[in-house]
């Protein structure tokens, strides 16, 4: 996962800022450097569903500035469940299983239709 960053310049002539990130709730620190023209980036290869602190800091001459502290939060994975099985039919059952969908899923709805007439249902 990534997100982008966006901030405003610092005053003056700023040689590049240092922008360190890591996980809220633990995890290593990671830093990345962009030129001091540079406005904004994309930090890449972050956990999912996950919150970061962010620091950027302009770093001149002779000098750093005061740090910009933020944070940022990662979109949860999401995607479809897979490999559905379906086992044991009779004419008013069904046993079925599948891989889970990745990601916090809440529930899954799970719909039917016969292959032999109009009975059809739902089931969350």
């Amino acid at each position: 996962d990534s997100f982008k960053l966006r901030w405003t310049a610092a005053p003056g002539n700023v040689l590049r800022y240092r922008l360190e990130y890591r996980p809220v709730v633990g995890g290593d620190r990671k830093e990345v450097t962009v030129g001091g023209l540079e406005t904004e980036t994309i930090l890449n290869n972050l956990l999912p569903d996950t919150k970061y602190s962010v620091k950027i800091v302009a770093e001149y001459q002779t000098a750093t500035g005061e740090p910009l502290i933020g944070q940022g939060t990662t979109k949860e994975v999401r995607g479809p469940a897979r490999n559905l099985v379906t086992e044991n039919v009779t004419p008013t059952t069904i046993d079925a299983s599948w891989t889970p969908a990745p990601g916090n899923v809440y529930n899954y709805r799970v719909t039917w239709k016969s292959l032999y007439d109009d009975d059809s249902g739902e089931k969350w």
